[in-house]
């Protein structure tokens, strides 16, 4: 499981980049897992995974590039690998 948090200034001041690790921090259970986030202008995203066992794959923040499109889930994808194959 993860707990996820963020922020977006909604009058444009650029976001704080220790912000989303001290909130991810606290939603953090018993200081185990980890915590990752994403910063982009005025817009801050935090994640915490509330088990050291889970797999780091699917602790990311996904950011793409191309698109500026950001997600983080805490989400179950089933068929992951033809739903991949179908997106290309």
């Amino acid at each position: 499981m993860k707990g996820i948090c963020g922020y977006w200034n909604l009058d444009g001041q650029p976001a704080d980049h220790a912000a989303p690790m001290r909130m991810a921090d606290l939603l953090r259970r018993n200081g185990r897992g980890d915590s990752t986030r994403w910063v982009s202008g005025s817009v801050a995203i935090g994640q915490a995974t509330w088990s050291p066992r889970e797999s780091p794959a699917t602790a990311a923040i996904l950011a793409d590039k191309l698109s500026g499109c950001v997600v983080v889930a805490d989400a179950r994808l089933d068929e992951r690998n033809r739903l991949i194959e179908a997106l290309g």
